[in-house]
């Protein structure tokens, strides 16, 4: 879990009614936040701030995506007008015709995989030897090998850099996947200091701004749509289980009882999103909305980026994908940084403190806000 406004950034791993959206589910508190109500006045300059395009995620290399050539037998036939279907190119099938007793020319090669079986393709945006190989469904395997880099060339992120309190500078990862270079120049933060933690949280600050909410792939998290938030400030993150004991130690949270893991640093699953928000209240903040967790995943509007380290699912080693540990601690998957700083974005369920809206064309451009309810609240993440 996290806490906002001071948010929260918490796991959750209980069986109530949560609804699983675009980018997967397992469910902490991911963090705490802080977001206080702007002014009218505040708010009318934060819809008018000019926020910046940060560049385009690199995507993964593909194969050859054009249709392969067909080469199949001719020979005769016995029943005129008979079809038939012949393998072809990456794992494709083509038809045939039986014409005149003999099969005809086979038609253009269709349901191609994305590459040849045995295939092996090296991760060119990759610093170190990472490779993958094509599978005998013609499909990608993960890729495997050593990453030696700091960051994978075009990912973004914010920096303070020396900019003014609550500032920062838009930075690209360059292709030598160690340097972070600016793209512009200082942009304006959060306009006030987060509210202390009790726990020690290390907040970041999501300035003002529009983001792009949804995504064409799933139904459930259409349509696609640009939303205004004011700014607020988002646990780094997750809630540990040292926090949680913290918490329960100080009278703040009687039901923390149950702990995944032996380890301190390890992220804290709620029982239910009324233990996420007792924990949050008690650190000095609230339980992150589903907009604003998604907005701390992917940034500024024009970002559609679909995990909050850009467009490649990644390797368990680097990224919180399918698979990969449930029980990070601080260190772990030390790519997995959205564009603001907030870590470990999806390796586990997170909830919001958000009810369940199926049709984005409802909610409210600005600030949308739907308090969910221990039987129906949305969890977002599990990449």
């Amino acid at each position: 879990m996290v806490c906002i406004g001071r948010s929260c950034f918490t796991s959750w791993s209980s069986t109530v009614a949560t609804l699983a959206l675009w980018t997967g589910l397992s469910v902490g508190l991911a963090a705490c936040g802080d977001d206080a109500a702007p002014s009218a006045d505040d708010a009318a300059v934060a819809l008018d701030q000019a926020v910046p395009t940060p560049p385009a995620p690199v995507p993964p290399p593909t194969g050859d995506a054009g249709p392969s050539e067909v080469d199949a037998d001719t020979g005769p036939c016995d029943s005129e007008g008979a079809t038939r279907t012949v393998p072809c190119g990456r794992c494709g099938l083509a038809s045939q015709t039986c014409t005149a007793g003999r099969w005809g020319d086979p038609t253009e090669c269709f349901d191609e995989g994305e590459c040849a079986v045995g295939e092996i393709e090296r991760d060119p945006p990759s610093c170190g030897d990472r490779r993958r190989i094509c599978d005998d469904v013609c499909h990608w395997r993960p890729y495997e090998g050593t990453f030696t880099g700091a960051c994978l060339p075009g990912q973004t992120r914010t920096d303070p850099g020396g900019c003014p309190r609550g500032g920062y500078v838009m930075q690209v990862c360059a292709g030598d996947c160690e340097t972070w270079e600016n793209v512009g120049a200082c942009i304006d933060g959060c306009s006030r200091p987060p509210m202390p933690s009790r726990s020690g949280a290390d907040p970041v600050c999501i300035p003002a701004g529009p983001f792009i909410m949804g995504t064409p792939d799933y139904p459930n998290a259409q349509p696609v749509t640009e939303v205004m938030l004011s700014e607020f400030y988002l646990d780094r993150f997750p809630v540990t289980n040292m926090r949680a004991a913290q918490c329960r130690d100080d009278g703040g949270c009687p039901t923390v009882d149950e702990f995944f893991s032996t380890s301190e640093l390890s992220r804290y699953y709620m029982a239910n999103l009324d233990e996420a928000r007792r924990f949050c209240i008690w650190d000095g903040g609230t339980v992150v909305s589903e907009a604003q967790w998604e907005k701390a995943g992917r940034g500024f509007a024009p970002d559609e980026r679909p995990h909050s380290w850009g467009v490649d699912p990644g390797d368990e080693d680097m990224h919180p994908v399918i698979g990969a540990r449930t029980h990070p601690t601080p260190d772990a998957f030390p790519l997995a940084v959205s564009p603001f700083g907030v870590r470990q974005m999806g390796s586990t369920s997170e909830l919001t403190d958000s009810y369940p809206i199926l049709d984005y064309s409802t909610i409210s451009p600005t600030d949308p806000f739907y308090p969910g309810d221990d039987d129906y609240t949305v969890a977002r993440g599990a990449s």
